[in-house]
């Protein structure tokens, strides 16, 4: 699979991609050589140098880009009813949220259910739609016609201080 550069004469295989020494070559264009060579799967080929690209390596965002996220931390009362289950939960925060922001904000607060139960859970999103899905959080009124009030309480940058509000009750 690699070729060995020496006095510009190349060892390729089929596939075109060399190692030479810390860094990978393509060539570009293609040869015809005899039956024989093409058996073997290995031929020898003459190029100069502005033939050879570089592999480029595929860039990684920086922090400063990336996205930043909260983790909102909310609680369910039931008055005195029981409790239902997370699946029903989720979906009644789904439409909450999509009802009051629609699909497009929807999909940009990048909304994500991390941890929960019938009772509490957590929730990340996106720092600048903070406000738009707690406030869709409180359009919730009733969770398997069950009357319920929903609020938040807690708001964190951090996974592990968001469980702690979660565990603790509050802020």
């Amino acid at each position: 699979m690699c070729g060995i550069v020496h006095n510009f004469l190349i060892n390729i295989t089929l596939r075109g991609v060399w190692a030479t020494g810390d860094r990978e070559i393509f060539i570009n264009g293609f040869c015809s050589h005899s039956a024989e060579e093409k058996k073997s799967k290995s031929y020898f080929l003459r190029f100069r140098p502005e033939m050879v690209q570089k592999k480029t390596k595929t860039k990684v965002l920086t922090p400063t880009l990336k996205e930043k996220k909260r983790y909102i931390v909310y609680d369910i009362n039931y008055f005195g009813k029981r409790t239902s289950s997370y699946g029903r939960v989720m979906e009644a925060v789904d439409n909450g949220v999509l009802g009051l922001v629609g699909e497009l904000g929807y999909g940009g607060a990048g909304v994500m259910f991390i941890k929960g139960s019938g009772k509490r859970g957590i929730i990340r999103v996106g720092r600048n739609h903070v406000d738009h899905v707690k406030t869709g959080l409180m359009t919730i009124k009733k969770i398997d016609n069950h009357d319920v009030a929903v609020r938040c309480i807690g708001l964190s940058g951090s996974l592990a201080k968001a469980e702690q509000i979660c565990t603790r009750g509050g802020v």
